[in-house]
């Protein structure tokens, strides 16, 4: 896990409150998910992949049951469903 000294910053790092709500866990795992992402990100072998694994790995860590990507449109004034989604394997019902 990567923690504020190896970033070199002598406090810890702030954590947005949206990204605390939205992540219940605790924000060591906040951080630890996001050097994942990063890695994932590294690793994939394109942009869609890397979309791919990064929802997948978001909706997991965050017990979601559904995650799409919306990107930002050409001109960027609106996002756009990118078609990249994932789903648990579970039947919704059952959630």
């Amino acid at each position: 896990m990567v923690d504020s000294q190896q970033l070199g910053s002598s406090s810890p790092l702030p954590i947005n409150p949206y990204l605390a709500e939205a992540f219940p866990s605790a924000p060591g795992s906040v951080v630890s998910l996001l050097y994942t992402l990063i890695q994932t990100v590294n690793q994939a072998a394109d942009f869609s992949v890397a979309l791919e694994q990064v929802v997948e790995q978001i909706c997991r860590h965050t017990q979601w049951v559904l995650g799409e990507v919306w990107l930002p449109s050409a001109d960027q004034q609106h996002l756009k469903n990118s078609g990249v989604w994932w789903a648990c394997d579970r039947p919704l019902e059952d959630v």
